[in-house]
C-alpha cells in the first residue's frame, strides 16, 4: 500500500511532534508499505535518528506576520516616560504596558486566531507540493508496470 504522510515535524527534527510520526512511518516500512514524507524545512535541532528510507519532500513554511506582532513591538519599544520633558505629567502618563500584561494578552490573542492550529499557514504551501508528490508518484509506478508488462 503506499502511504503519504503530511507532518509539519518529522525526523531527524528532535522535537516531541516529530516522534509519534517518525516511529509510524518506521512501522509501515518495517510492514512493506511504499511510504512519503511531506515535511516543513524548519532547520533546527536534528539529532533524532531517522529510521526509514529517505523518501521525504521538504516543503516551504513562512510564517505570516500578524498586525499584532506590529503592535507588540511598538509597545515593547516605547520609551518608560513618553512625557519625561513635559512639566506636568499626570500619574499613569506615558507608561508603557508591564510585559506580562503584553504577554498574556498576546497568547491569548495566538490562542484565538490560530484555530485549529499555529502553523495553518503552512497549508499554502503544502497542497501544492503534496499535489506534485502525488503526480510523481503516479507517474513512477505507471512506467514501473508498462517496464514490468513490456518485461
Amino acid at each position: 500500500m503506499k502511504v503519504l504522510i503530511v507532518s509539519f515535524w518529522f525526523p531527524p527534527s528532535n522535537v516531541v511532534g516529530a516522534i509519534r510520526v517518525g516511529k509510524l512511518a518506521h512501522y509501515l516500512v518495517r510492514h512493506g508499505h511504499e511510504l512519503r514524507v511531506l515535511t516543513t524545512d524548519i532547520v533546527e535541532d536534528r539529532s533524532l535518528p531517522l529510521e526509514i528510507p529517505r523518501k521525504y519532500v521538504y516543503s516551504k513554511y513562512r510564517p505570516r506576520k500578524d498586525w499584532f506582532d506590529l503592535l507588540w513591538r511598538y509597545f515593547r519599544r516605547r520609551p518608560e516616560s513618553a512625557a519625561a520633558g513635559r512639566a506636568m505629567v499626570s500619574p499613569g502618563e506615558g507608561r508603557r504596558l508591564s510585559n506580562p500584561a503584553l504577554t498574556w494578552i498576546k497568547r491569548h490573542y495566538y490562542a484565538l486566531i490560530h484555530i485549529p492550529d499555529m502553523r495553518r499557514d503552512w497549508i499554502r504551501a503544502v497542497v501544492p507540493a503534496g499535489k506534485r508528490l502525488i503526480e510523481e508518484w503516479k507517474l513512477i509506478s505507471s512506467l514501473a508496470v508498462r517496464r514490468h508488462l513490456l518485461g
